[in-house]
């Protein structure tokens, strides 16, 4: 390997860094889903005390806008009589613990009537090998980056990581197997809700990764491994794979350098 140079090594010691705090968070993640459950349900749950804290920001408000405060003043009112407030509380039980059993024509109506405390599109919707899979994924994309920026080329495994910037490569906490990726040869991956964003072909649900780029990805929670051909979603309620998707990472394509 040549030596890096000035801005290479910066580069390689900012994502050194990066990697130990990703280290660390993994190091310090809560014991299991259950605990991070509760805690985020009873601070949610103390928040349906204060409806009105959180309603105004469900209304789309404009300064001197009145009537907007109005609205989240009387549903307040409304909500705190004790036949609605043990409504509320159902439905959180529900959100939290049952979310499963309850239809998606509810996910709209939960968004409205819970605290801003319950995170929608991280946090108890995600169970917890799904965001463990983040993270893990997240380290290693970042040991991929990292690697290409010390070789001067990207991994063709990840075994190439180790032991030089990873102790091991992490297993998907879906069926405790290491993580899978292949460098793209040139290839479509189908890739639900990105379109309008750089590198998706516009009207269709797709995204291009172009040769030498690379593919990581977790089987989810199907355990099914479908060879990382297909996306499947990342933000809603209740995220599971379904047939033919994984959780697909791509590798950061290092800046090409210009003239």
């Amino acid at each position: 390997m040549e030596e890096l140079n000035p801005k290479a090594a910066a580069s390689a010691e900012l994502m050194k860094r990066v990697l130990g705090i990703l280290d660390q968070h993994w190091k310090t993640r809560p014991p299991s889903e259950r605990t991070v459950r509760l805690a985020e349900y009873m601070i949610a749950r103390n928040s349906l005390e204060s409806p009105y804290e959180w309603l105004v920001n469900r209304f789309p408000s404009a300064p001197g806008n009145g009537e907007l405060h109005m609205e989240a003043q009387m549903l307040t009112a409304a909500w705190l009589v004790p036949w609605e407030a043990e409504r509320q509380e159902r439905l959180l039980r529900a959100a939290y613990w049952r979310l499963h059993d309850l239809s998606p024509a509810t996910f709209g109506y939960l968004f409205v009537t819970l605290p801003s405390g319950h995170r929608w599109n991280d946090g108890p919707i995600l169970s917890a090998p799904r965001r463990l899979a983040r993270l893990e994924a997240f380290r290693l994309l970042t040991a991929l980056r990292l690697y290409q920026t010390k070789e001067g080329k990207p991994a063709e495994r990840l075994e190439d990581l180790v032991p030089n910037i990873l102790p091991f490569v992490p297993t998907d906490p879906f069926d405790n197997k290491p993580f899978r990726y292949r460098l793209s040869q040139g290839e479509v991956i189908a890739w639900p809700r990105e379109t309008g964003r750089p590198g998706v072909v516009p009207g269709e649900p797709t995204r291009e990764v172009p040769a030498g780029q690379g593919i990581l990805w977790s089987v989810g929670e199907d355990r099914i491994d479908d060879g990382g051909r297909r996306q499947a979603q990342t933000v809603g309620f209740g995220l599971k794979t379904q047939s033919g998707e994984d959780l697909i990472f791509l590798v950061p394509l290092s800046r090409k350098r210009t003239k």
